[in-house]
């Protein structure tokens, strides 16, 4: 911003209160305001550098803008908030299967506590769909201070189960993987705290990246130890080519770079040699005998091969015959194996739907996020698509029997209520950005605003 002050006069500012007051949404209102004396600077800037005096060129500049009402009204059309109804249709149709689903394959029988559970997702996804994400960008400190008191306290209250730190709860366990999903939230706090900050705010977010990251090594999930990792390094990706930390493109890419080569050596090494028996464990369950490590990869492809395009699959007779009656008719793989499970019992069709439903979410949200004007929309946004694109794709994959990765959720679909809520939030906060597209602006997430309005 080109100026000799960084405000205007009280003439000035009675003008930016007059087209602010003409904005129905009053969270857009800062936006506004910032950007309109942003430009009423710049002009004034170019009117004295013609030989103008300060107060006669700061007239000028606000005479160009027009007359205050006419520019609020058509200000107020443009910075409204959007209804993401492209966006709502999938999200509903994913609501609906997961209720469905939850009702085939969970452990909860009573169809009230369904609905309560489905109910209190929904409350969750409208609860970030209404929150103005900046707020995460510009209130980074304390958010980041309570992240790592919570962080911090797991490691005093957690209980191992199957050598995997759980919070113990009076009826049930939350695993702390699950913390994979709301860390980048965290992150984008973090992001707030190095804006225009150079190499200092760029080390701080890629430091935080690495902490959290070693974090879910201890939770000892490697699926989503590698969803974090994918989704918070294309976040930071996203942050250096927008010249989010002010250190200059063509630097930001080269350190970004730089720090992908060696995270990817650190990370191949350490699959391969520390946690090699993971990935020969991946293996033998697709390569394994029936009978063996590769039994579940059997049961899916005996599901699929006995599946109808629609109605209740083919029993088959043999040895898979009681395998099948025991899995459909019971809880037993109903998280992890949903989709193979609901295309035996209802048919290849309605996973068809299913998978239509995600397909437009994920490339409907593509084309939003190629549309976001402001850098802080296009970092939340690319790290949220990313998770769930991840979770989904790995889910997808491992119910079509390819097994190297054992995610076990699909998001808002499948059981699982901790990450059922956490997901239904982040796809909330998604269509937030989609919604606000229009109002987002980096310069009034953390520069000094101007008051009262």
């Amino acid at each position: 911003m080109k100026q000799t002050k960084d405000v205007l006069s009280e003439m000035g500012q009675q003008y930016v209160h007059t087209v602010c007051e003409q904005i129905q949404c009053k969270s857009a209102r800062k936006a506004v305001a910032w950007e309109l004396t942003d430009h009423i600077l710049c002009q004034k800037q170019d009117f004295m550098e013609q030989g103008m005096q300060d107060e006669e060129a700061e007239i000028c500049a606000v005479l160009e803008m027009g007359e205050g009402k006419e520019v609020g009204m058509a200000l107020d059309q443009i910075h409204r908030p959007k209804c993401q109804w492209q966006l709502m249709i999938p999200v509903f149709l994913l609501f609906g299967f997961g209720l469905v689903s939850r009702f085939l394959f969970s452990d909860i029988v009573e169809f009230e506590s369904l609905f309560l559970l489905t109910g209190v997702g929904i409350g969750l996804f409208f609860l970030a769909y209404f929150l103005d994400v900046a707020v995460l960008y510009s209130m980074g400190k304390w958010f980041v201070l309570v992240v790592f008191l919570v962080l911090g306290l797991s490691f005093v209250l957690y209980h191992e189960h199957n050598g995997q730190p759980y919070f113990a709860m009076r009826y049930g366990m939350i695993p702390y993987y699950d913390f994979a999903l709301i860390l980048p939230i965290a992150q984008f706090a973090i992001y707030g705290l190095g804006y225009q900050r150079q190499k200092k705010g760029f080390l701080l977010c890629v430091v935080s990246i690495g902490l959290f990251f070693l974090y879910l090594l201890w939770c000892d999930h490697i699926s989503y130890v590698l969803l974090y990792g994918v989704a918070a390094w294309s976040s930071l990706g996203v942050a250096v080519f927008c010249d989010w930390f002010g250190i200059g493109k063509k630097e930001g890419k080269r350190l970004f770079f730089v720090l992908t080569a060696i995270g990817m050596i650190l990370l191949c090494l350490y699959l391969f040699f520390v946690l090699r028996y993971r990935f020969d464990m991946a293996v033998g369950r697709m390569t394994g005998e029936e009978n063996d490590s590769g039994y579940v990869a059997a049961l899916v492809q005996e599901l699929w091969k006995n599946s109808q395009w629609l109605g209740m699959g083919e029993v088959p007779k043999g040895k898979w015959r009681t395998t099948i009656l025991y899995v459909i008719q019971s809880k037993e793989y109903g998280a992890e194996l949903f989709l193979a499970k609901v295309a035996f019992v209802k048919g290849k069709l309605f996973v068809f739907f299913i998978l239509c439903a995600f397909v437009f979410l994920f490339c409907w949200s593509y084309h939003k996020i190629r549309n976001q004007k402001s850098s802080h929309a296009k970092i939340t946004a690319t790290c949220i698509w990313t998770i769930l694109l991840f979770q989904t794709i790995g889910y997808i994959f491992y119910n079509f029997g390819f097994m190297i990765l054992s995610m076990e959720l699909l998001p808002l679909v499948s059981d699982g209520i901790v990450c059922f809520w956490l997901n239904a939030f982040l796809i909330g906060i998604l269509l937030s950005v989609f919604r606000r597209e229009n109002i987002a602006n980096d310069g009034c997430i953390l520069e000094k605003q101007i008051k009262n309005f």
